[in-house]
């Protein structure tokens, strides 16, 4: 990456003169070698996402929350307001590169948070800008088909965000995959027969966006398969511990006759009926991976809950409310790898009265989180200072 002489100097002064949270420009390319001439027409910039290129033309333009149809900025070329990266609790650690695949999202995942927060404002400036080396690799077809599929793979673990104005646990689906998307993707089946044949741009466009719905329903359908095992893993285990006869498999099974818990890929899917957040815990150790310190200081009320492909932090909002509690993240190249990202959950005597709760559901309880936001702590990373910043005033991380 190669910014301009004066890219810092330019960045800075936008934000001195401009009310923004964010400042970007542009992301210019330079060869390995010379690219397809139909890389370069207008139209293929609705395909330059492999290749992490923008420009938006020379004249500055103003992001504001109201605005709708602007092409958003991406990580290679941006600048943020350090209080509004803060106030809404920082990057995901999921999306983005990880763990050697071409998962992305998160740039586009952080500027959905602002909008909700009501912090998207925003600046380009087409004199900030830098260069970018791209390879060789990436102009070829086999790498735009691999790249689109996956970004089908981080629309589906970014189904929320992408969809704000629906309740994803109450959409309709089809083997894990929303309804409407199944309808989408027959439509966009369509479009790809009938243009393949035509302009060579314009059939290859259709048919990396078709690519796009087919990682979004893998990836659908291996997160339902994953909830599913796991389901079927606590059951028959419940059963094998039962038909031992003793007292003490019986107390040691409780949890699971009463809890069922799967967590996939950072998301957690939970039914407990009247079970004790002891009992939760318990499975929530044994699912996870994770070591749960002072339990018992947790209240006995019992509790029905059910969650479906809620996040972690969601899930451990709700349960641990009223509660004083530190996370501890998981490295995410730790061995043996684990469900959960979380290592550790360490519970302090509660500062308030536990309330007890009778068919909560998650979605109640995340639309206002106020009552639990003081009371949370946040994310302890691997260098031992909180996550994303230590400072008093700044949300925890995962209530937003």
């Amino acid at each position: 990456m190669l910014p301009a002489l004066d890219w810092l100097v330019k960045m800075v002064d936008d934000f001195r003169t401009q009310d923004v949270t964010f400042v970007f420009g542009k992301v210019l390319p330079r060869w390995s070698a010379t690219p397809p001439p139909e890389l370069l027409l207008p139209a293929a910039q609705a395909i330059w996402g492999p290749l992490a290129i923008v420009d938006y033309g020379d004249e500055p333009q103003d992001y504001r929350i109201d605005s709708t149809g602007q092409r958003l900025p991406i990580g290679a070329n941006i600048g943020f307001l350090r209080s509004a990266l803060l106030q809404i609790g920082g990057w995901r650690t999921d999306l983005g590169k990880v763990n050697n695949t071409l998962i992305s999202g998160e740039d586009h995942e952080i500027f959905a948070r602002l909008r909700r927060h009501g912090l998207y404002t925003g600046y380009y400036d087409p004199a900030v800008s830098v260069r970018h080396y791209v390879p060789a690799s990436r102009l070829t077809r086999r790498y735009f088909r691999k790249w689109f599929y996956w970004s089908g793979k981080t629309h589906a673990l970014m189904l929320d965000e992408l969809f704000p104005e629906l309740n994803m646990a109450t959409v309709p689906r089809i083997a894990g995959i929303p309804r409407f998307a199944c309808r989408q993707a027959f439509n966009q089946l369509l479009r790809y027969f009938t243009t393949r044949h035509g302009d060579p741009l314009t059939g290859m466009i259709e048919e990396l966006r078709l690519l796009q719905y087919l990682g979004l329903f893998v990836q659908c359908w291996r997160r339902r398969k994953f909830a599913r095992q796991q389901m079927r893993r606590a059951a028959t285990i419940a059963a094998i511990v039962v038909l031992c006869g003793t007292l003490k498999a019986i107390t040691v099974v409780s949890a699971a006759e009463t809890v069922q818990l799967a967590i996939a890929g950072g998301r957690v899917t939970l039914v407990a009926r009247g079970a004790t957040l002891q009992q939760i815990f318990a499975e929530w150790a044994r699912v996870g991976g994770t070591r749960i310190d002072n339990a018992e200081t947790m209240p006995a009320t019992t509790v029905d809950l059910n969650f479906t492909d809620a996040t972690e932090d969601e899930a451990l909002q709700v349960l641990l409310r009223g509660m004083n509690f530190v996370l501890v993240e998981r490295p995410q190249d730790a061995q043996p790898p684990a469900a959960s990202r979380i290592a550790r959950i360490v519970v302090a005597p509660a500062r308030m009265p536990a309330q007890t709760t009778n068919e909560i559901t998650l979605p109640a309880l995340v639309s206002a989180p106020s009552a639990a936001a003081s009371l949370v702590q946040r994310i302890i990373g691997l260098d031992g200072l909180p996550v994303p910043d230590d400072q008093a005033d700044a949300p925890p991380r995962g209530v937003q």
